[in-house]
């Protein structure tokens, strides 16, 4: 007998360090009944910063516009701040130094959407992974296309593909549609769970933020009927 198929959409910037925490605890959810349902995830765009230059913006500097001098140190540097407090469980380093930058998630963005279109939820889902590593543990340019080439070639896409797709525009309407109709559909904040079976798609169950493993085990084996 062939187990449930539940789908997770996730709506997610490649900016924000608790969709990468609530990624990984979603992971050890969904590990907990890996026997039970084959569960699917695939990942959506969001914009926490609109019109960074491709070069991007020194991250303290961008931390102090938005939160002030005392809470971007905090944030960036304190090894008790909530995000490394939370990442710290399930092994995520959120490193900062001198240089980092805030950069512009379209391409990266395009590049997930195309992943998905041409190879699959599994491999996006693998890219979305190595982008976060490579953003919040390494220090990189989200917005470098030698960053997103790098990345694309560890989840298994060619250099070729990857460069020809990076010099176009493609899917670039798209993610702006979504990011347009993000805000119609009530979300405003991320990451932004939507769960349910592949068999039953009108029986939604929505979650938010960066909820814990049992939370979307629980929600799983619902929409499952486990």
């Amino acid at each position: 007998m062939s187990k449930p198929h539940v789908i997770v959409d996730i709506v997610s910037d490649i900016l924000c360090p608790f969709c990468w925490v609530g990624k990984r605890a979603l992971e050890k959810g969904v590990a907990s009944l890996s026997e039970k349902v084959d569960v699917e995830v695939r990942w959506h765009p969001f914009f926490l910063r609109r019109g960074v230059p491709k070069q991007g913006i020194d991250k303290m500097m961008a931390y102090t516009e938005k939160f002030g001098a005392e809470q971007a140190k905090y944030f960036l540097l304190d090894t008790n701040s909530p995000v490394k407090v939370n990442g710290r469980q399930y092994g995520l380093d959120f490193n900062y130094k001198p240089g980092c930058v805030v950069g512009n998630s379209m391409d990266g963005h395009r590049l997930l959407w195309y992943t998905l279109a041409k190879h699959g939820s599994v491999v996006q889902n693998k890219l979305m992974e190595i982008i976060f590593r490579k953003y919040f543990a390494e220090c990189e340019n989200i917005g470098s296309h030698d960053m997103l080439v790098s990345a694309a070639l560890e989840a298994g896409l060619t250099e070729a593909e990857t460069v020809d797709f990076l010099k176009s525009d493609q899917y670039l309407s798209e993610v702006q549609r979504k990011d347009t109709t993000n805000g119609a559909n009530g979300i405003n904040s991320v990451p932004d769970f939507t769960i349910y079976s592949a068999s039953s798609p009108s029986d939604k169950v929505h979650t938010s933020g960066a909820q814990s493993p049992d939370h979307f085990a629980s929600i799983i084996n619902r929409v499952a009927k486990l």
